[in-house]
């Protein structure tokens, strides 16, 4: 009995560290996607907007190019406002999308939850 009451007491620290290691470890995955995007460089139009299956749900944008953007944990809206056809262009070393539709521009600035 004692056996199991140590066995339940260590489970329960475990757990208790590993919530609060929790939100550290999204911030890092968060600010780790965010430095990833940054470093990207495209321009396409939009050929097909899906949620991957294989890649836990992901929100994903397929370019005409062939380059998928995938916007796993992005809060910026991005998926829900741009249409096949928009014309996107991503500048390495910026965090936003620029989308143009029937002359129109309008900016994204991408945001993985990432606190720098």
């Amino acid at each position: 009995m004692k056996y199991f009451k140590s066995l339940c007491g260590i489970g329960l620290v475990l757990l208790v560290i590993a919530y609060l290691n929790g939100s550290k470890f999204n911030n890092s995955l968060g600010c780790s996607m965010a430095d990833d995007f940054k470093k990207e460089s495209y321009s396409g139009i939009i050929i097909r907007k899906f949620i991957d299956q294989k890649n836990h749900r992901a929100r994903t944008v397929l370019l005409d190019n062939g380059t998928n953007i995938c916007l796993a944990r992005d809060t910026s809206q991005f998926y829900e406002k741009v249409n096949v056809g928009d014309m996107l262009k991503k500048i390495k070393n910026d965090s936003s999308l620029i989308v143009n539709r029937h002359d129109k521009t309008s900016a994204f600035n991408i945001y993985f939850g990432c606190e720098h």
